[in-house]
């Protein structure tokens, strides 16, 4: 499964819906989007592919600082779980 790289961005459209697009501008991710919560909702859904790629860096990092035989933490194992669902279940 694959997605529009970040970051993403937003703006209200002339009907008053709103459109995400890719960095460029130019790639329309979602068209029309009518949301509860507009303005806190697209920004949560604009900065997910950032979001993504921190959490991805910081469980990469904690792995590479892991001491031997240190216990992997639920927090560690709730961010891969993120990982692999934000990938269509793939690491």
């Amino acid at each position: 499964m694959s997605y529009t790289q970040g970051p993403w961005k937003y703006r209200r459209n002339a009907n008053g819906s709103l459109d995400f697009f890719g960095e460029d501008g130019g790639r329309v991710i979602l068209s029309n989007a009518r949301l509860m919560n507009q303005e806190a909702n697209a920004q949560l859904i604009a900065a997910a592919p950032n979001m993504l790629d921190a959490l991805t860096r910081l469980l990469a990092q904690c792995d590479r600082l892991r001491l031997t035989g240190q216990a992997i933490t639920s927090a560690e194992k709730f961010a891969a779980e993120v990982i692999r669902e934000a990938n269509g279940g793939k690491e």
